[in-house]
């Protein structure tokens, strides 16, 4: 299930995060759930606790190489990270959101990624996006770009069905240039 698109005001979001550099498919390996734990741990030895279900942050989208990502918490206030775990603040402004209630695997998230967008191009929406190299060839750089994946549901045949939400924040939308705008 893919809900529809809509416009949400966010304020700033401190997090710690895992950066790292994968394939897509590596994502589907345990890397995501991996680590998501060990930076979960990380904050208990802070004695703090998340607030709110975690995410994953698309620095950079080569899906025929590799994706730059940050796997992460948010937090209620800012903290120092280490050489391990990194420290940032997802911004605020207005952005593009859906939620996707599925399974990871499968093609369910890339549908809904393309709703999205598609519904950004339908609205004029002007993504927050640029290029940058990698190692064969050049790749879309987001900011930010996030997923939230909430608590699992179990199905009747036990299979998990998970929400995840998407985000996106666009630089400018019909009638506003240069105005950054989430959609």
């Amino acid at each position: 299930m893919i809900t529809e698109p809509k416009l949400e005001n966010r304020s700033d979001q401190h997090y710690v995060a895992i950066r790292t550099q994968v394939s897509m498919q590596e994502l589907g390996t345990g890397v995501i759930p991996q680590l998501h734990r060990e930076v979960f741990a990380w904050l208990g030895k802070q004695g703090l606790a998340p607030s709110g279900a975690p995410f994953i942050r698309y620095l950079v989208i080569n899906m025929m190489e590799k994706l730059d990502i940050e796997l992460g918490w948010p937090i209620a206030r800012a903290l120092s990270g280490t050489d391990r775990i990194c420290a940032g603040v997802l911004p605020a402004g207005r952005y593009a959101s859906l939620v996707y209630i599925g399974p990871y695997e499968g093609d369910g998230l890339i549908k809904a990624n393309a709703a999205l967008l598609d519904w950004g191009a339908a609205h004029g929406i002007a993504w927050d996006t640029g290029k940058t190299s990698m190692a064969t060839g050049s790749a879309r750089v987001w900011s930010p770009t996030s997923k939230t994946r909430a608590t699992s549901q179990i199905q009747p045949n036990g299979k998990r069905r998970w929400p995840f939400g998407s985000r996106i924040i666009a630089l400018s939308s019909r009638g506003s240039p240069g105005q950054r705008v989430v959609s």
